[in-house]
Parts: structure tokens; sequence; C-alpha cells
């Protein structure tokens, strides 16, 4: 769910975007998360890494539709996460508070997790309430940054290992086991927490009654949809190749970048900068190199596409039970 909700949202596609809401749909069955380490994990272990997964599943269609009720069920799997976090530490263990034990219950039946954290998973778990962090009063973000606190403490800090951190964090609290881990998970929340999160942004409008999606690897700002043109500001990294990619859209006839028109491309491997949008896509996509202040990006448009019929979209929705084989 999470994965074709993510990339409806980057691109606007619609037959995923239906696809995504009835997955999420499916899963408004259950209300504790579970499964989503069956690598060695049984199935119907408490997952802390579930919640997570289902956090940024409902998020991402709560970003494209506003629908309040999505963002209310992320709340909720957001919430089946903290049992999942150590709340205190004894005073000799400063890495014991919010770290997260990864299930309740075993890998193989034979090896326990109680007490235990991994800490990747809470980190996991920790970039998705972030998000979710925006759109609640509850305070996320310190949740969040307890856990990056926690595998911070985690981390070995000399020799070859430097850097990196335990898989598992044994002893209750004091000694770490590996694998060890590199610090990706870490990272990715560092940035987010100072407001720089690694993920595309995407800004959703409403265009002649069609979804508009503009996303980009940097900051978008004051989309503003017309009946045959889109403008909005984009800022990134100056000095480097901003990338951007309009979604949902038939033909684009122009690009202009602060009033300086960009070149049509077969590819865009073809020149430092331009646009290019295959034949028949509904998406195209932009490369221009970031000034050092905002740009001013104005997209001509053709018509805006008719939305796509799922004829399993008009079905009544079916949630096996306990008859079905």
């Amino acid at each position: 769910a999470l994965t074709v909700l993510k990339f409806a949202r980057v691109t606007g596609d619609d037959r995923a975007m239906r696809a995504g809401v009835r997955a999420l749909k499916f899963m408004d069955q259950f209300s504790i998360p579970r499964g989503s380490q069956t690598w060695e994990c049984p199935l119907d272990e408490p997952d802390i890494l579930a919640a997570g997964y289902a956090v940024g599943a409902y998020l991402e269609a709560f970003h494209i539709t506003s629908d309040a009720a999505y963002r209310e069920r992320a709340e909720y799997w957001a919430k089946t996460g903290l049992p999942f976090l150590y709340s205190w530490n004894l005073p000799d263990r400063p890495g014991m508070r919010f770290g997260s034990v990864p299930v309740f219950g075993t890998t193989f039946f034979t090896h326990s997790w109680f007490g235990v954290p991994v800490q990747w998973n809470g980190l996991v778990y920790a970039y998705y309430v972030q998000r979710l962090a925006e759109f609640s009063d509850y305070p996320w973000s310190t949740v969040a940054e307890g856990i990056v606190v926690s595998a911070l403490h985690q981390q070995w800090t000399e020799g070859e290992l430097r850097g990196s951190y335990p898989d598992g964090y044994y002893g209750f609290c004091t000694e770490g086991r590996g694998p060890h881990l590199n610090p990706e998970d870490i990272m990715v929340n560092l940035f987010a927490l100072r407001g720089h999160d690694p993920d595309i942004t995407t800004v959703v409008a409403r265009r002649n009654g069609s979804r508009l999606h503009v996303s980009g690897g940097g900051r978008i700002t004051g989309l503003a949809p017309g009946p045959d043109s889109v403008e909005f500001d984009t800022s990134s990294f100056p000095g480097q190749d901003a990338h951007l990619l309009i979604g949902n859209i038939n033909a684009l006839t122009g690009v202009t970048v602060d009033d300086r028109e960009l070149p049509r491309l077969d590819s865009l491997s073809d020149g430092p900068e331009g646009w290019s949008q295959a034949e028949d896509a509904a998406y195209a996509a932009v490369r221009v190199r970031q000034q050092p202040d905002t740009m001013h990006v104005v997209v001509t448009l053709g018509a805006a596409p008719e939305p796509v019929v799922d004829e399993a979209d008009d079905a009544d929705e079916h949630v096996p039970d306990d008859s079905d084989e």
C-alpha cells in the first residue's frame, strides 16, 4: 500500500491511486500492526515496523486527497507503535530511553525479542511519524527525536565499526550485537528533523476537475493551476540540477523558468537544461540548474486528462473472513 500510494503521489497516476485506496480499505479491518518482518518473524506478532509503514501509507493517501479520514487513520497507527518504545532509562543506560523493541515475540519461534531494541525498526517508524507531526497536535517530533537520540547512543564511535550501530541492543540496553548497520536511517531522520526531508516533495492541486501533481527534489511552493498552464516556485541547492516531474497531464507544450524558455529534449540527458515528455505519457520531466534564489516556473499544458475509470472500483469491496478459503 505504501509503495503504490507513494508512486501515485509522485506521478499522479490515477490507476495506482485507486489500487492504493483499495489496499487501505482492506487494511481498515485491522487494529494491531503485524506481519512486516515475515522473513524471520511469525506473521501474527505485533510489530512496530508494520505500524510505521501503515502511518506512511495513510499519509500518502491524505497528501493526495486531503481527506481527513486518512490522516486520522495514520494517527491511529502511529499510536499503535508507542507501546514498543522504552519511555524511561536507568541512569547508566541513556540509550535505553526510546529504544524500540521490534516485535512482541520471537524470530523463528526461538530467539526472543522481548525487551531487546532493534533500532532500525524504530527509525523507520520515526521517519513516518515525523511526517504526521505537521498535521497533529501530538508531539510526534519529540517521539521521533527520542528514537534518533537512542540510536546515536547505540552508535559505535571508535574502531572499524565507527558510525555503524547494532542490529540488536541486548542485556537490557547494555550490549550491541551485529550485524552492524550503516547509519542511513539515522541520517534521513536527522535531515528531516532539521527541515531537509530527503524524500521527493509533491504538491497536488485541482485543474479542470482533475488532480495535477508537481514533484521535485527541492521545495515547491505557490502552486497555481490555470486552464492551460500551471505555475509555481521551486528552490533546491544552488548550482545543482533541480529535477521536476509534472504528473497527470496530457500534452505539455512549453516550460519557462524566470521568463527563460527551456528547450524540449528527446531525453533529459541530451542537454544541460530542458524538458521531456514521451509520446502518450501522462507526465513530463524537467531539469534546470538551480539559481541562488527561488525560481519561478511556468508550464504550458494541453487539456486536462480524463479520469481513469477502473471497473473494479465500482464493485463492492470484499473483505475476506473466516469462511473464505
